[in-house]
């Protein structure tokens, strides 16, 4: 298997640690007592821009999407099944 490596050394696509981003997609369904918290655990790598945490909801009632927006997190809306909002999270990311 051959690499292709650029002119800085590294292989074509590397991005060194400190330009790396991470998508956290949390998929969602009335989650408003825990989703504040799990979006506050990320707040220092977003804080960096090394994270973005993406939540897609499933038409919650408790306004779990609201919630998750006012914590810093970009809000999708997907569903019925979760695997539809795992999908919609990676395209997205």
């Amino acid at each position: 298997m051959a690499i292709n490596v650029g002119r800085s050394g590294h292989p074509e696509g590397y991005l060194p640690r400190a330009h790396m981003r991470l998508s956290i997609i949390i998929p969602t369904r009335n989650e408003v007592p825990r989703i504040e918290a799990c979006i506050a655990s990320f707040r220092p790598a977003m804080a960096q821009g090394t994270v973005e945490v993406i939540v897609v909801d499933n038409s919650s009632s408790d306004g779990t999407a609201d919630r998750a927006s006012a914590a810093g997190a970009r809000v999708l809306i997907q569903g019925p099944e979760r695997s539809a909002q795992r999908n919609r999270g990676a395209r997205e990311a």
